[in-house]
């Protein structure tokens, strides 16, 4: 038998708003996940500049990593094309080094975007190209973070599901 005391529901109501958030944030990370390609608006412009940047985080408890950034602006907008993303305990991330080589050596280059990110000041980028070549492909950027996406939504879904079987038993059988 379920306690129907205070203590009890307020846990039970952290679970639902827990699984709220997590299918929330599943939610809008499912629009990164899965972009349409042929959607993306593609900026074409020449580099002004670029550069790669690693920075360290260190959490409450001490444990660090890596962080490495690619951040590169365009002569035709007033943009900054930021991206990033863990390196565990390396110092050096060959791929953003890779992408820097072929972004300065690449006369011209078409950053893919959303459409709807076009006017923000730091777009998503999903993709980019130097004519015929791919500097930054499509499918590596979306399946990053797929993984994670539907983890988070399991995640939240099934917390939701399980306060409603906690918290409504009789009408969970009824189901």
């Amino acid at each position: 038998m379920i306690k129907n005391d205070w203590w009890t529901k307020n846990n039970q109501n952290g679970l639902l708003i827990i699984g709220t958030i997590l299918t929330i944030l599943g939610i809008y990370e499912l629009q990164d996940s899965f972009a349409i390609k042929s959607r993306l608006k593609g900026l074409k412009g020449t580099i002004r500049t670029a550069d790669t940047y690693i920075e360290t985080n260190t959490d409450r408890y001490g444990h660090s990593s890596q962080k490495s950034e690619l951040i590169f602006y365009l002569n035709e907008y007033k943009k900054e094309f930021y991206m990033a993303h863990n390196i565990g305990d390396d110092y050096f991330d060959r791929e953003y080094e890779n992408i820097l080589k072929q972004l300065k050596r690449a006369d011209s280059i078409i950053v893919w975007v959303r459409p709807r990110d076009i006017k923000d000041y730091q777009p998503k980028v999903f993709q980019i190209t130097s004519g015929n070549d791919v500097i930054l492909d499509f499918d590596d950027l979306r399946t990053e973070k797929s993984p994670v996406t539907i983890f988070m939504l399991i995640l939240g879904l099934g917390s939701i599901v399980l306060f409603v079987y906690i918290r409504f038993p009789s009408k969970w059988e009824k189901i």
